[in-house]
């Protein structure tokens, strides 16, 4: 072999051990530098608008892999030190901080973040809330009319222990449900003890006809009509309101909220182009923007509510620990699934 050949066959030989060695030394980010990658625990509704704008303002582009916050946050332990994504947005901050606590979020203060009341960011950057939702009841006044004739809409999570929901509700899954489990913490902390709140839940889960894997999937079904009432965040249910179909979203009193959240994930392989994509979704403008078409609650004070929905600081609300909630997802999940196969 001549000398020539000698020095090609070395080069490529190095080429083919550096490209095995870039992932771990964190150079993975050089080969799609034009591009952020992002799990969204929102619909592809949600987010194709998002994807756009942010694609006209940067020339970047945002690739997404739609997931439930509960699978998304497996999946991101699994990748531990080596997602397959740089960033986790949307679902409860109930997630991110379990994910801090592991060590697997990337540390940035967004410029944009300045606004936001501290008491919806980590202390250490490692999150930051984004948008707000409360979470209610969703119900089609067509098919309430026709299935439950003669009863009133409910007011409160109490009214729906009654008998006559049997069959008509549909709930999700905490699994992997972001909804699911704020309910239950909802609950227990509404009624002032775990021991209050199962009892609660124990009668509650004999009216649910069926479990949905994502939230927004009560909201579909009561939308078309399968079943008159459902679990619902508000936004959830106003989309379908403005695609024409004949429902209602209701705040029961003392209803848990969700602040969802966005971050970096550590180990991520486009590090910059995630900063610049949080301090764009974190903005002012992005901010109306979102949650004009979103119909969620913006984090930032300087953004008005969507339509359709009471200001936030008007709701009844519970006093939601997210702290607590995440300290107990593993255990309130798993209790809640032994209630389902009952």
């Amino acid at each position: 072999m001549n000398s020539k050949r000698m020095v090609w066959l070395i080069v490529a030989l190095t080429v083919v051990v550096l490209a095995g060695l870039a992932p771990r030394l964190g150079w993975a980010g050089a080969a799609r530098s034009g591009e952020v990658v992002a799990y969204v625990s929102m619909t592809e509704r949600d987010i194709a608008p998002m994807q756009d704008a942010f694609k006209k303002a940067t020339g970047l582009d945002v690739k997404v892999v739609v997931i439930p916050i509960g699978q998304a946050a497996t999946r991101i332990k699994v990748e531990a030190g080596r997602p397959q994504a740089d960033i986790q947005m949307g679902g409860s901050i109930d997630y991110y901080q379990e994910l801090a606590k592991q060590d697997l979020l990337h540390p940035y203060e967004s410029k944009s973040a300045a606004a936001i009341d501290p008491k919806y960011k980590d202390p250490q950057h490692r999150w930051t809330g984004w948008y707000m939702g409360v979470l209610g009841l969703g119900l089609n006044e067509q098919a309430f009319k026709k299935e439950l004739p003669g009863l009133s809409y409910p007011t409160s999570w109490d009214d729906m222990l009654n008998a006559a929901y049997k069959g008509k509700y549909v709930h999700a899954n905490p699994a992997s449900s972001g909804a699911a489990y704020t309910f239950i913490v909802g609950q227990i902390l509404r009624m002032g003890s775990e021991e209050k709140g199962w009892e609660f839940m124990r009668k509650f889960t004999a009216n649910v006809a069926q479990y949905q894997n994502t939230s927004p999937g009560p909201s579909n079904l009561v939308a078309t009509g399968e079943y008159p009432i459902g679990l619902a965040w508000a936004q959830d249910l106003l989309v379908k309101v403005d695609q024409g179909y004949p429902v209602k979203w209701i705040a029961p009193t003392d209803t848990a909220y969700e602040v969802a959240g966005i971050s970096i994930l550590k180990g991520a392989a486009n590090v910059e182009n995630a900063k610049i994509f949080v301090d764009w979704c974190l903005s002012q403008a992005e901010g109306a923007r979102m949650s004009g078409f979103s119909l969620r609650y913006s984090t930032r004070p300087d953004v008005p509510s969507p339509k359709g929905v009471p200001t936030f600081n008007s709701l009844k609300l519970v006093n939601y620990d997210f702290v607590w909630a995440a300290a107990n997802n593993q255990r309130l999940t798993k209790q809640f699934s032994e209630l389902m196969r009952k």
